[in-house]
């Protein structure tokens, strides 16, 4: 393809670049998972980690406590509708955790303590009706 406006060249040429790399918070650059661990240079990580999609809509915000999973976590589509959201305690899930499926309607609802699984689990379709229930975690 030939541009007559070489202008026109660069200023599209930039914003380009300012979509794929300027929109990406860079809190989890160097993050990385090593047998169930997150580290950031080396040493365990502390601290949030936020990652966004390729058309700059927030993807994850994740917390970490001493290299692990710990507080709310949270997922997005890229259309910016809810995927996923719960907690970790220390590298365990804890607490509610909810599931959506893309047009914004419940998809799951699943419980935990200290990483077991508990309570009453639904599935919904994507009509919002219970497709399945399940109790029986032994």
């Amino acid at each position: 393809m030939k541009f007559s406006n070489n202008n026109f060249f660069l200023k599209y040429f930039f914003v380009v670049i300012f979509i794929f790399t300027g929109c990406k918070n860079e809190t989890c650059k160097g993050v990385e998972f090593k047998n169930g661990i997150s580290y950031k240079n080396g040493e365990l990580y502390t601290g949030k980690c936020v990652t966004h999609h390729t058309n700059g809509e927030l993807r994850s915000i994740q917390s970490y406590q001493n290299g692990h999973d710990h507080g709310d976590w949270q997922f997005f589509y890229a259309n910016k509708k809810q995927q996923t959201k719960g907690s970790f305690m220390m590298g365990k899930k804890n607490g509610k955790w909810t599931y959506y499926h893309e047009n914004g309607m419940l998809f799951k609802e699943h419980f935990y303590e200290n990483g077991k699984k508990i309570g009453v689990w639904k599935t919904y379709d994507k009509n919002g009706e219970i497709s399945s229930v399940t109790n029986d975690f032994n």
